[in-house]
């Protein structure tokens, strides 16, 4: 069958998006870190100093193959876009979020500094988008805002895919921080090394 998959930056808003349109569209919702954490068997190391675990993303991608490619479903996580075969795809929701309201939501869930910014960073530079186009295509990937609400965008996307209308949004944060001139806050380890 197929897969919708709901990718992004943490805190883009993946979870709530997933659960709307699962539920508005009667389509079972599978959370890849549900899978990993489960199992634990897709979990190669801890690594402390990115303070995130590593994962099989092969193995990952096996299972995914093997345990739901039967019927049709929305997998969500920020690396559902890496082990979510091509063959199974229905279509892959980017979701983006401006680095201003990103950097708050990542400190209302207690992420290090550290970790605030590397995700940040990921945003404005379009990692996982371009990481999604490299492995599905131009053609089955869109990008959407979720700055401005979550929810909203959900049922505009569900509104959109029932229509068949579906449309990527243009995002460059990159532009957005360099017309604010708060290029050094986001990048500072970048320009203190130019010094």
């Amino acid at each position: 069958m197929s897969i919708i998959v709901v990718t992004g930056t943490p805190g883009t808003g993946k979870t709530t998006f997933s659960q709307i349109i699962s539920s508005k569209l009667g389509i079972q919702l599978i959370s890849i870190n549900d899978i990993i954490f489960t199992t634990k068997s897709f979990i190669l190391e801890y690594d402390s100093e990115r303070d995130s675990y590593v994962v099989d993303i092969d193995k990952l991608g096996r299972y995914i193959i093997e345990h739901y490619s039967d019927e049709k479903y929305v997998v969500e996580g920020h690396i559902s876009h890496l082990v979510v075969d091509k063959s199974i795809l229905e279509i892959c929701i980017v979701l983006r979020c401006s680095p201003y309201e990103l950097y708050r939501r990542l400190e209302k869930r207690n992420f290090s500094k550290e970790k605030i910014i590397e995700n940040v960073q990921a945003e404005i530079l379009d990692i996982v988008y371009l990481e999604a186009i490299e492995r599905y295509g131009d053609d089955n990937v869109i990008q959407i805002d979720t700055t401005r609400g979550v929810k909203e965008k959900a049922e505009a996307f569900i509104n959109a895919y029932k229509r068949g209308e579906l449309k990527s949004e243009i995002i460059d944060w990159l532009t957005l921080i360099y017309k604010r001139g708060d290029f050094n806050r986001f990048f500072r380890q970048l320009t203190s090394c130019e010094k």
